[in-house]
């Protein structure tokens, strides 16, 4: 899994000057505020979006050991279950919402990470 997201996330946005395969799909790509394409930011784009997914991860994880209702930690399972529901809601409904944006922003919309990492989408 990691190896495909250094690929899709870093590795095909660093060889099409910041297009990600959907960005690529949707016709547009990542620039710096002077409109060129910026391999820094990119991936610090890209790293900030990686470490959302690790959150979620070490969360899923932690969800993952299986405790009878006897056991002391059985309320931790059931805190740590409720935290990955919560937290895969907000980002399944982030992605939406940064699809949506994408679609009525025709390149002009600028999200949180694109806000981070200093750049803007544009349409080739």
């Amino acid at each position: 899994m990691l190896l495909m997201y250094a690929v899709v996330f870093a590795i095909v946005p660093i060889a099409t000057g910041g297009a990600t395969p959907g960005m690529l799909l949707l016709k547009f790509r990542m620039v710096d505020e002077d409109g060129n394409a910026n391999v820094t930011n990119t991936v610090r784009r890209y790293i900030s979006i990686f470490a959302t997914y690790c959150t979620f991860k070490v969360i899923e994880v932690l969800n993952s050991f299986p405790l009878n209702m006897e056991s002391d930690y059985y309320v931790i399972a059931v805190f740590t279950t409720l935290i990955t529901f919560i937290v895969a809601v907000v980002l399944y409904v982030t992605i939406v919402l940064h699809i949506v944006w994408v679609l009525i922003g025709r390149g002009k919309r600028r999200y949180y990470i694109d806000k981070a990492a200093r750049l803007r989408g544009t349409k080739k």
